[in-house]
């Protein structure tokens, strides 16, 4: 498992361009490895600093589950989510 989350790349605070970048290299690696998409979220915990750590950290355990909302409570975090998605979303 260890070898496998080291595909993934780290997020560091002083790089918010590249987090949606982590979000694609999951999928990327996840589908090339044939993972079900019900367990990417055991990923992100481990790639996450900073700001990106402590919203996931807030989540409750159900919703850190949820890969999809752990993805745009992330990005809407760094104000990217709007940006990305066209999507005026109001979760936090």
């Amino acid at each position: 498992m260890a070898r496998l989350m080291s595909l993934i790349p780290k997020f560091g605070e002083l790089e918010v361009e590249k987090i949606f970048n982590i979000f694609l290299t999951l999928e990327k690696v996840a589908m090339i490895m044939s993972w079900p998409t019900d367990i990417y979220y055991l990923f992100l915990k481990s790639v996450f600093t900073g700001k990106a750590r402590y919203v996931y950290c807030t989540l409750s355990t159900v919703q850190c589950t949820d890969y999809e909302f752990v993805k745009e409570v992330i990005l809407q975090a760094y104000d990217l989510f709007w940006k990305l998605t066209g999507k005026n979303s109001e979760i936090l």
